[in-house]
């Protein structure tokens, strides 16, 4: 299964270590955000990213058309959201 994988906080760190160790697995993408003031336990994943080689976009919300466009081009089969304080519009990426 191919995962896109979206979050900025410490629990989202949690989660993507978690989907690493499960089998048939691979993330191809993440979206996080470099910087937070509205969450206390904010964590910037971008070096998630730089360790496993993953495609990643620091960004300041989910619903801009060039992130949209960005997720589809890699052809995620499930996009995952954990730890996002923005709301994201609902899409179809086939």
């Amino acid at each position: 299964m191919r995962i896109f994988f979206i979050g900025n906080v410490n629990f989202s760190r949690s989660m993507f270590d978690v989907l690493l160790l499960l089998e048939d697995v691979e993330i191809v993408g993440l979206a996080t955000k470099s910087k937070s003031k509205f969450n206390s336990d904010h964590d910037d994943l971008t070096d998630l990213s730089e360790n496993q080689y993953l495609a990643c976009k620091c960004v300041k919300g989910g619903n801009a058309p060039n992130i949209i466009e960005w997720i589809a081009n890699l052809k995620p089969d499930v996009i995952y959201c954990m730890g996002w304080s923005l709301l994201i519009k609902i899409i179809s990426i086939n």
